[in-house]
């Protein structure tokens, strides 16, 4: 995994680049955003550590948090996505079984596999974010629909991103 260092490190950097820069202030019908800078975490090679995912989801959530100045809700929802990630890749485990070194890319593992893979972990980040932001049960279908609609528009745009910069 050291060889890949530095292209994780780049891609990390790049994303975060395009959620500050670029998608920060996007939102659909004025209800559903993109958070496209959990991607480089959907993409560490599959035998990555577990306390290596934690660390660099703490990382990247810290560093999205620092950017919308939201006190610790992005870092929360990375550590969660981290945390559950190799729980998630054992539930949906292709036939062949995984290449344990290679990344999850769409275009190495069939579109089926990765919208399955995607659809789980960002709903799962986003309702964990979007509970946390709420921290209330009064409008639990606002948060719900909210973090759907933010899980379909964010996995639309990591499908894309993958075809258009990922392929083999």
């Amino acid at each position: 995994m050291i060889e890949k260092y530095p292209a994780i490190l780049i891609r990390f950097a790049v994303y975060l680049l395009l959620q500050i820069i670029f998608f920060k202030d996007i939102a659909l019908f004025n209800r559903a955003v993109c958070l496209v800078y959990i991607l480089p975490l959907l993409l560490l090679p599959l035998n990555t550590k577990p306390w290596q995912l934690m660390l660099i989801a703490f990382a990247m959530g810290f560093l999205t948090d620092v950017s919308y100045a939201t006190g610790g809700l992005h870092t929360a929802a990375c550590v969660l996505l981290a945390f559950a990630r190799p729980y998630i890749l054992n539930l949906i485990v292709p036939s062949g079984g995984y290449d344990m070194s290679a990344e999850p890319f769409l275009s190495l593992m069939g579109m089926r596999w990765f919208l399955t893979y995607g659809f789980i972990t960002v709903v799962l980040h986003h309702l964990s974010l979007f509970l946390f932001e709420s921290l209330t049960l009064s409008n639990i279908f606002q948060t719900i629909l909210t973090a759907l609609l933010s899980s379909l528009f964010t996995l639309t745009v990591i499908v894309i991103l993958q075809v258009l910069f990922h392929r083999n």
